[in-house]
């Protein structure tokens, strides 16, 4: 789903002052809002990282079997 991106703003700022709003941001969500965004972000990456790299199974001496092999694993 994409998002819309018809009434953002774009504006320049440093680095100390993106930070500063990064903080101001947190600051207002509750701890559940937090944990939700932050779930929700584990869980996009992990599809990004199964997308790219495929499903593995861990075998019990610690190894990795990619179930997908592709054309430059050889």
């Amino acid at each position: 789903m994409k998002k819309d991106r018809s009434d953002w703003t774009v504006k320049k700022v440093t680095f100390a002052e993106a930070e500063e709003l990064d903080i101001e941001y947190w600051a207002d969500k509750s701890i559940k809002e937090r944990m939700l965004e932050a779930s929700k972000w584990i869980t996009e990456v992990w599809a990004i990282h199964k997308k790219i790299h495929g499903e593995s199974v861990s075998i019990p001496d610690g190894k990795h079997v990619k179930l997908k092999t592709e054309e430059d694993d050889f």
